[in-house]
């Protein structure tokens, strides 16, 4: 029995595996495994599975770091994991090692929680007095392969034919950043940027962008959320958990990218170009396999380059303030006829018009909106709304107006207007704003009210039936004699 373990470290993650053969050499019998062992050694009762750099000592008790460097006891060598893997690490993998800083008891260093409970061993005193530094036999796996590589691992450990390997907390954790940058690339959340080594050199790359509060809020809960073990990797983040979670993502991000411009033949775009226009070695760095980026005035490329991604979140002088829209629904009037006023009008779901208004809003008062219309009649570059200050709202509105427009290009049109208060939809446009942009405008920030109607699991779709006829004559005088005969209109005849 094997337990698969993962680290990121130097922009790749590496995959190593402790054995149960080494464990048990300093692991009680399965006979003397308590039902309270086995609830320490649960998955879900232990807050230590794998190798956790930072165990959480008694008050007082001081924990001993052991700085040797020695082998991992128990880990598998490269050729074991790649011979345990098979076909899942491609044709030709990049052995390598890393160096892990343990739990251990005594010097003696002890097994993941996962790998004890599995092999069915308690392990002996059970706490963790210190901590020594490993060294673990490794397989690098380079950025771009790494998604559907961590996907197939998951696969495999859940499906029947295996049956000697369990996947750690590690690679579960790690599972979830990859599918974290996979939804940033599917979404397109990431912006060109330019890096700058410790030697001064300069590297093209994309980036995750967090602008909207839902990929920030979910890039915050994962860094939380990070298990001990990977952050056991020793090298120069020095264990710090929002460093490597940005590297990865970063890491993932950028190759997955790259690799996409790239089926697109993007780089022949730049082909026979002037490589010291500043633009073009920018682009040389971010469209193929070369990161490095040669500009003759670095400092003048890092300073325009920064400008230009700063103006990316520039939503003007005031960021308390933010566009609202709001979905307005058609009226409907009776039309006025000659043969009879009081018929309603038939208007067709097709021809009817909806508005989408703008407004400015407080960001955490909801219930606070200033009309465009009103925002336009202001004469003042600053007024204080509620409490709430709004410094230049005209320019500031025209700005949310033209971000949100990169979301919804039915917005642009009210950019062509001098003093813009909103735009007409149709119906079918409405359903289009409700069901597809109204999500997006609310992860970047935006504010957006629909209809009370909408989303309301009490709404229903329904009909009304209504029945009308010309006056009839009367088929016999008054005081004639009359035969009774069927009704003409009943339910049967409906």
């Amino acid at each position: 029995m094997i337990v698969l373990q993962s680290v990121w470290t130097d922009g790749r993650l590496h995959l190593w595996a402790e054995s149960a053969r080494g464990a048990e050499a300093f692991a009680s019998p399965v006979e003397d495994l308590t039902d309270e062992d086995e609830s320490l050694d649960s998955e879900d009762a232990s807050e230590s599975d794998a190798h956790e750099p930072e165990d959480q000592p008694e008050a007082g008790t001081k924990v001993a770091v052991h700085t040797e460097t020695i082998a991992h006891p128990f880990a598998l060598s490269c050729e074991e994991l790649q011979s345990m893997l098979g076909g899942l690490l491609g044709d030709e993998p990049q052995l390598a090692s890393v160096e892990l800083r343990v739990p251990s008891q005594g010097g003696i260093v002890l097994p993941s929680a996962r790998l004890a409970h599995a092999a069915g061993i308690a392990l002996t005193g059970r706490g963790a007095d210190g901590l020594s530094s490993v060294t673990a036999d490794s397989i690098a796996i380079d950025p771009e392969q790494v998604p559907v590589l961590l996907e197939r691992l998951q696969e495999f450990a859940d499906s029947e034919e295996n049956e000697n390997i369990l996947v750690g907390r590690t690679v579960d954790y790690l599972s979830l950043v990859a599918r974290f940058a996979r939804r940033l690339l599917a979404q397109q959340r990431f912006v060109p940027a330019l890096r700058q080594g410790s030697t001064g050199e300069l590297d093209g790359s994309w980036q995750a962008w967090f602008a909207d509060e839902q990929s920030a809020e979910d890039a915050g809960t994962l860094v939380s959320a990070m298990p001990p073990a990977v952050r056991s990797v020793v090298d120069a983040r020095s264990h710090d958990p929002a460093g490597i979670f940005d590297d990865m993502v970063t890491s993932l991000v950028d190759a997955g990218a790259r690799r996409a411009l790239i089926d697109d033949n993007l780089p022949e775009v730049i082909e026979g170009r002037d490589p010291s226009d500043p633009s073009v070695a920018w682009l040389i760095g971010l469209l193929g396999e070369r990161h490095t980026v040669e500009a003759a005035d670095r400092r003048a490329l890092i300073r325009d380059v920064r400008g230009w991604i700063g103006r990316l979140e520039e939503r003007g002088s005031s960021t308390e303030w933010r566009l609202c829209l709001r979905l307005n629904e058609p009226l409907v009037l009776p039309r006025s006829t000659e043969q009879d006023e009081e018929r309603p009008a038939i208007v067709e779901p097709a021809d009817a018009t909806w508005g989408l208004s703008f407004h400015l809003q407080p960001i955490g008062a909801e219930d606070v909106l200033v009309d465009a219309a009103d925002i336009w009649l202001l004469s003042s570059e600053t007024v204080t709304i509620e409490g709430r200050r709004l410094d230049s709202p005209q320019e500031l509105l025209l700005a949310e107006l033209g971000r949100a427009s990169r979301l919804y290009k039915r917005l642009e049109k009210a950019l062509d207007e001098t003093e813009p208060v909103d735009v007409e939809l149709k119906t079918n446009e409405a359903y289009e704003f409700l069901r597809e942009i109204r999500p997006l405008l609310r992860e970047q920030g935006f504010g957006v009210i629909e209809p009370g109607w909408f989303g309301s699991t009490t709404s229903r779709l329904g009909a009304k039936l209504l029945l009308d006829s010309d006056p009839m004559e009367e088929p016999f005088d008054a005081g004639s004699p009359s035969v009774a005969g069927a009704a003409k209109l009943g339910l049967d005849a409906l």
